[in-house]
Parts: C-alpha cells; structure tokens; sequence
C-alpha cells in the first residue's frame, strides 16, 4: 500500500470516529436530568415556563379540592382520619383514579393520623412551580398558594 493510500485511509477513518463521536450519549444525561414532572398535566413544553404552570394550576387545584372533599366524606364515613395515606389512596380509588395514582406515586403529600384543623395544610403538592409556590388544601377544603417557608410554618404549626 502506498504512503497516499495509507494517509487518505488514516484521514478517512479519523474523519468517521468525529462523525460518530466519541460515545457519550448526553441524550442519556439529559433524560436522568430531567425533572420530574405531574402525568396528569402532561408534558411540558420546551420554553413554556411559567405560562405552563398558569395554564396547569385549574388541574392542580381541582385534585387537591377534590382531595378535600374525599378527605371530609372520609370523615362522616369513618368517624376518624385516615390512618396512613395507602388507606386513604384506596378509599378514593373508586371515586377518582386519577387522584389515587397521584397520590400513591408522590405528587401530593397529605397529613394523615390526625385530625386536620380548619386552616391546617391536609395536603399539598410536593414539587413547587418555577416561582417557589406550592398548591395547598386546608382541612377546610379551601385552596391556596404558599411559599416554601410558608408551607413550611403552616406545617410545623400543626397540619
């Protein structure tokens, strides 16, 4: 073989290791990377941001009223609170799946064990939005809006 042939082969070959790269798949880091998000509202879209969250905040208040409205039917039915959340989660099974899949896989917390006051947090979303806020359900079964610390002190002040 030549020494022209040799080089045009050498160049060829180090031409097609840059095409194909050099093996680390980032599409496999960006996957692990990508945060967790609520099935119920979909995926996100690139870019949408904050708008996303405008759009999807009904769909969470909705879930979390209803939440409510179980957790007081839950109250005349057995006379008591729900002990754990998996007796809770198959308590409203039959009346919203989706709220029991939710639950079940984490996207909502919920005090159980004890009974929630009035203006006691009965349950909230885990996760919070782009600004730090978090959708609560009182024991009343009002809906609002916390921040992180004020979630946190509504919680350590008794539910």
């Amino acid at each position: 073989m030549c020494a022209a042939c040799w080089l045009r082969s050498a160049v060829v070959f180090a031409a097609g290791l840059l095409v194909l790269g050099c093996g680390d798949d980032k599409s496999k880091k960006k996957k692990s990377e990508e945060p967790v998000h609520n099935p119920a509202l979909g995926r996100p879209q690139p870019g949408a941001g904050d708008l996303r969250r405008v759009v999807d905040k009904p769909k969470v208040q909705n879930h979390l009223r209803s939440m409510g409205q179980l957790y007081q039917t839950f109250l005349t039915e057995y006379n008591h609170p729900p002990k754990s959340v998996a007796e809770f989660a198959e308590y409203i099974k039959r009346d919203d799946a989706q709220l029991h899949r939710l639950l079940t896989e984490g996207y909502y917390e919920m005090t159980v064990g004890k009974q929630v006051p009035a203006n006691g947090i009965l349950a909230y979303e885990k996760k919070p939005d782009a600004r730090g806020l978090h959708t609560v359900v009182r024991g009343d079964g009002s809906v609002a809006t916390l921040n992180g610390f004020e979630l946190k002190q509504a919680l350590q002040a008794g539910g």
